[in-house]
C-alpha cells in the first residue's frame, strides 16, 4: 500500500456485534470526506503492527459520511483479525486504501437474491 494511493481514518466507533465479530466505524481523517462506493465493496487496511488485511464495507453505500466494517476474530488469526479485536481503539487513524469492488450487483439484473452465511454476510449487508 503506497502513501499516494492511501486514505487516512480515524476509528470513531468500534462495539461487539457478537463475542466474535466486531463493527468497526470509520471517518476520514481531519473531516476529508471518504471516497463513495458501491454495495459489495472492500478496502485494504493497515493495521497496528503493520499487516494488511482486506474488509468489506458493510454499510450502505447512500451513507456517505463513513465507512463500517465488519470483523470476525479468527481462532486461526495470523494477527489481523487479533490486532482489529485488542489493539485497535476509538481514536487510532488507520491508512487505508479507496474502496473496490470485485464483487457487484449486476446493474442489469431486475432483481437479486442475497444468499450468505457467517462473516460472508459483510458484503451482502450493503446490497441489502
Amino acid at each position: 500500500m503506497s502513501d499516494a494511493t492511501s486514505l487516512y481514518a480515524i476509528v470513531t466507533g468500534k462495539h461487539a456485534e457478537t463475542p466474535d465479530i466486531c463493527a468497526v466505524e470509520l471517518r476520514g481523517a481531519g473531516g476529508r470526506p471518504l471516497p463513495d462506493f458501491s454495495a459489495g465493496a472492500h478496502v485494504e487496511v493497515r493495521l497496528p503492527g503493520g499487516q494488511t488485511r482486506s474488509y468489506s464495507l458493510c454499510n450502505a453505500p447512500s451513507d456517505r459520511d463513513r465507512y463500517v466494517l465488519g470483523v470476525h476474530k479468527s481462532r486461526t488469526s495470523r494477527g489481523g483479525s487479533r490486532a482489529m479485536h485488542e489493539a485497535l481503539m476509538v481514536g487510532d487513524t488507520l491508512q487505508l486504501t479507496a474502496p473496490r469492488n470485485l464483487f457487484a450487483l449486476a446493474p442489469e439484473a431486475d432483481h437479486s437474491v442475497l444468499v450468505a452465511a457467517g462473516i460472508g454476510i459483510t458484503p451482502i449487508l450493503s446490497m441489502a
